[in-house]
């Protein structure tokens, strides 16, 4: 049985939650037909060559249009699939992404937003596959006679085509969703599929008779987690969260930041990047915070959102402690 990808390295989690916030809802489909076409080929992970197939049975994205165009069929594609990786037997509990498979979802996040996009849709997916340039996906388009260079070149003619206008590079969405930047959290939530409209009015009464944040009534209904909440919040305000469950701390860059003031804050140094300090906190609008922080530092902080409990844990696994077990200012 296949349980290992023929490009190597250990299959990963799942990328589909930790990406989720990031994903329009043709995107989130195609990753669900991908792991679905990885278990109806025995296939123990999803590769890159799934995340083709699930593109392909998202007839609706703009991904499959240009694949169509392109002479690409579905049945085809899953020939070529099992010419070059073969077929597994029965495969049971949940697939992990291969380390290229991940590397196309993280092009993917860059292609969105160079087009000016906050969300993955199925051409950012498409184009990354184009941008990666290699892997069992290139292969299957090359055996399929098409020239991987020129499935970007597709995607252009195709949303100049539909009247769009093309940025930096293409913008391919049929009926393009309005940023989420600034949108209420209840209504990201409902575009994300997380709850319904019906559930968001239930709350949003509950919320006025209670006199609570809509937020906070979303979690004591037991509609949505912490997690969710503040992925949407993440949203909201147009910055990255952070999953410790899938994302790393650099114990370096942990240490630079006092205890004290990383319990008093609740607020974690996770990472360099690019000359600048990546902070994990929860409250990323208090401006003092962050010059607080920088002073500390003598570092230009980079602010990204985490859950409260995320958090806790993360700071006392890297700094301790508070020096009273008493519950951390916010």
């Amino acid at each position: 049985m296949a349980t290992r990808p023929p490009d190597g390295g250990v299959p990963r989690v799942d990328l589909t939650l930790s990406l989720d916030p990031f994903l329009a809802l043709p995107a989130r489909s195609v990753l669900f037909h991908a792991k679905d076409q990885g278990k109806a080929l025995g296939h123990g992970y999803v590769g890159t060559e799934h995340v083709l197939l699930g593109l392909l049975c998202e007839r609706e994205g703009v991904a499959a249009q240009v694949l169509d165009e392109l002479g690409v069929r579905l049945g085809a594609a899953q020939l070529e699939v099992e010419r070059a990786v073969g077929r597994g037997q029965s495969v049971l509990g949940p697939l992990g992404y291969s380390p290229r498979a991940q590397r196309l979802m993280e092009l993917s996040i860059h292609e969105a937003v160079g087009m000016g996009r906050t969300l993955i849709n199925t051409e950012h997916i498409l184009l990354s596959v184009q941008r990666l340039g290699e892997g069992t996906a290139v292969r299957v388009l090359q055996q399929l006679d098409v020239s991987v260079p020129d499935v970007r070149k597709a995607v252009v003619a195709y949303i100049e085509g539909l009247g769009e206008t093309v940025g930096s590079e293409a913008e391919a969405v049929v009926a393009a969703e309005p940023p989420v930047q600034g949108m209420p959290a209840g209504e990201i939530l409902v575009r994300q599929g997380v709850i319904t409209k019906e559930q968001l009015s239930l709350a949003l009464e509950q919320a006025r008779r209670s006199d609570e944040l809509i937020g906070r009534t979303l979690v004591n209904l037991g509609l949505i987690d912490e997690s969710e909440l503040v992925r949407a919040l993440a949203l909201q305000v147009g910055l990255e969260f952070v999953d410790f469950s899938v994302a790393s701390v650099d114990p370096a860059a942990a240490k630079l930041l006092p205890p004290a003031v990383a319990w008093r804050h609740l607020a974690l140094p996770i990472a360099e990047r690019k000359g600048k300090l990546v902070v994990a906190m929860v409250n990323s609008a208090n401006s003092q915070l962050v010059e607080d922080i920088e002073l500390v530092t003598d570092r230009k902080v980079q602010p990204v959102i985490a859950t409260p409990s995320d958090l806790i844990r993360a700071i006392r696994e890297h700094l301790g402690p508070p020096e009273t077990e008493g519950s951390p200012g916010l």
